[in-house]
């Protein structure tokens, strides 16, 4: 049965950590359909896709444009793990280190952002409402919790885009995804490297629209609440009522998520109670 729980770092963010990885595996992997993350990477051999200029020269050089080794940065820095497509290509070099070129890949991504940089914006919104005040704290222990963590294609950096917002706010991503798909614009490719931007259209192209996008990668079934998630995504945040109806679209989120969670726990043989 899906219990939710905080994420601590240990050494990892925590959206992208072992622990993560777990869950990640749990229910991205049960999929029942011709999912593209599950069918398209690699879940079995995770990697640390570390960029070469970040680590010690003990761990012997970059060659042959392999720049990305499976190697930690440092126990004291927060490493990320991720899932490489099914096509990356991988060497082992005479210090028996794994290295990749530059490849699509999946990786942990927190879904709604309150965190302490963002509360506290929200906090100077919401004044004294003590109400709003008692939510927020609520949303801001939601954060990093397995609720609130997601798998996002890397490449191309959709999640550069996401967070270019002061906020980082979820629920404008999903308008402006919807309006790629809708072939309104192309918004959530601005972060992209002219080296990247085609793996990440592979990427999206491999869903229909934003229903099946938010479906296989959120748990989302609801058609009516995704079309909440991109109405609000239009509205600005300026007041405390903004950032009420924001904290009420998160908490809904969450709990369709849980309750697909629960329900893929009983289509699987487990009990609901």
């Amino acid at each position: 049965m899906f219990k939710n729980k905080k994420i601590k770092s240990n050494g990892f963010e925590p959206d992208s950590s072992i622990e993560a990885w777990k869950h990640y595996k749990k229910y991205y992997l049960e999929s029942n359909s011709e999912f593209s993350i599950r069918k398209n990477y690699n879940f079995k051999n995770l990697h640390f896709y570390t960029y070469y200029t970040k680590l010690n020269r003990g761990c012997g050089e970059k060659f042959d444009g392999y720049n990305y080794a499976n190697l930690k940065i440092a126990s004291n820095v927060a490493n990320r793990l991720y899932a490489l497509h099914n096509s990356a290509e991988r060497k082992t070099n005479n210090c028996n280190v794994e290295w990749c070129c530059a490849t699509r890949r999946v990786g942990g991504e927190c879904d709604f952002n309150f965190n302490e940089e963002k509360c506290k914006l929200f906090q100077k919104l919401i004044g004294e409402n003590e109400e709003a005040l008692l939510q927020l704290k609520k949303c801001k222990e939601m954060h990093h919790t397995l609720l609130n963590f997601s798998l996002m294609e890397a490449m191309g950096s959709m999640q550069g885009f996401k967070g270019s917002n002061k906020f980082d706010r979820f629920d404008l991503f999903i308008y402006e995804l919807d309006r790629y798909f809708q072939k309104s614009s192309e918004a959530v490719l601005s972060k992209s490297s002219s080296s990247n931007k085609s793996g990440l259209e592979d990427y999206l192209s491999s869903f229909k629209n934003i229903y099946e996008y938010c479906h296989e990668v959120y748990f989302i079934e609801s058609e009516q609440l995704i079309d909440k998630i991109i109405k609000n995504g239009s509205l600005s945040i300026e007041t405390c009522d903004d950032v009420i109806r924001y904290m009420n679209l998160a908490e809904m989120f969450w709990g369709e998520k849980e309750f697909a969670f629960l329900k893929k726990r009983v289509s699987n043989g487990g009990r609901l109670f």
